[in-house]
């Protein structure tokens, strides 16, 4: 049976992998421009916004389908279920 600190440094904890990390702040940054992009041009705000709305919807469909298919494959799916 491994051990709690097996390929860690005594004392320190894992809250999340890098790949949790990168999937959380990529799906922040997309939310947060797909927002901005929508709500901005109703306030009245002149700016070419459809492009980066579309990119930013693109990144957030990629990152939630990769974040399904790494829960199903790698992760134990249960764990997703409210």
């Amino acid at each position: 049976m491994p051990s709690p600190t097996d390929g860690l440094a005594v004392g320190r904890v894992v809250r999340h992998h890098l790949v949790d990390r990168i999937y959380h702040w990529t799906m922040a940054a997309s939310v947060l421009t797909l927002m901005v992009t929508a709500f901005l041009p109703i306030l009245g705000w002149k700016f070419e916004w459809v492009t980066i709305h579309w990119i930013a919807g693109i990144v957030l469909a990629v990152a939630v389908t990769i974040h399904i298919v790494r829960a199903a494959i790698w992760q134990d799916l249960r764990a997703m279920v409210v």
